[in-house]
């Protein structure tokens, strides 16, 4: 029995070994070589949509539609949507007389 556990011993150290080093070995690799950084434009903007979910919103929605120009984000960099649950008030003729959502 001694020699079987000094046997499994040695293997379970050699597998140790493999993947400490494999993983270390791949850590280093991955530190050294792929750092790579992206440069943009110090005033680089993306376009954002601002998705706002509603069901039975009549209340509310008028004034959070209101606010979403008021936002410093540029406009033109804005997309406004607007997703509704089948609501069963006036949320919908509300947000279609928006001005807010019309196209320039």
């Amino acid at each position: 029995m001694s020699e079987l556990s000094q046997v499994f011993g040695l293997v379970g150290i050699i597998l140790f070994l493999i993947i400490v080093l494999t993983y270390g070995g791949y850590y280093f690799y991955i530190s050294k070589f792929t750092t790579k950084t992206i440069k943009r434009k110090k005033d680089f903007l993306p376009r954002i949509t601002v998705v706002i979910p509603t069901y039975n919103e009549e209340k509310t929605i008028g004034q959070k539609l209101e606010n979403i120009p008021e936002q410093t984000y540029p406009k033109e960099l804005m997309e406004i949507v607007v997703i509704d649950s089948n609501s069963t008030d006036r949320t919908l003729r509300i947000v279609r007389d928006s001005s807010v959502l019309m196209q320039d």
